[in-house]
């Protein structure tokens, strides 16, 4: 404001810090599985319309199911369930390449994202996953993880990432059931 023949200046300032803290952690919020910590379903759902129309071909889709957690929480409680789950979260985690994303999509059931992914590559994972289960049950020998996994490929952008994903979680099925027959 000019007044006679000096300038006074107003400024007002704000700290927002706190504001922008509560921003950051509302979009993580809503974006990740508060038991786990992986991605959510909303976000694994985005991030596969991103990667097809990015052309990441081929895009691998795997998905895991925790065998049996229904009758653990049933009979151990929520708390013994929930560890399980947290514990094939980092299995899962450490199993993949950086490029992938790993989400908790339903109660026991997670899936992955593998932009630019062979079936070699995809396989290659999913034996990973299970060496690392083994390995995690003969350190921890009390409440032994199981988990189904079944996988597809997607070479085309005009094939829908549901139907690659609807394949993986059959294919999963698949192997669940040929599982139980073992038993």
């Amino acid at each position: 404001v000019y007044m006679g023949n000096k300038i006074h200046v107003l400024a007002i300032g704000r700290d927002i810090k706190e504001r922008k803290q509560m921003e950051t952690r509302l979009q993580y919020i809503s974006s990740h599985d508060a038991l786990t910590d992986l991605f959510n379903r909303v976000y694994f759902e985005e991030r596969m319309q991103h990667l097809l129309a990015k052309n990441n071909l081929p895009i691998g889709i795997i998905v895991g199911d925790v065998d049996g957690l229904k009758f653990i929480n049933d009979t151990l409680g929520h708390i013994r369930g929930d560890g399980l789950l947290i514990t094939a979260a980092k299995i899962l985690s450490k199993s993949v390449r950086y490029s992938d994303i790993v989400a908790r999509i339903g109660g026991d059931e997670f899936a992955i994202l593998l932009p630019r992914c062979s079936e070699i590559i995809a396989k290659n994972i999913c034996s990973r996953v299970i060496e690392n289960v083994c390995f995690h049950n003969v350190n921890i020998r009390e409440l032994p993880l199981s988990i189904s996994l079944g996988f597809a490929i997607s070479s085309s952008q005009s094939k829908p990432l549901a139907e690659v994903f609807q394949e993986a979680d059959d294919n999963m099925y698949r192997q669940k059931i040929a599982q139980r027959g073992k038993s």
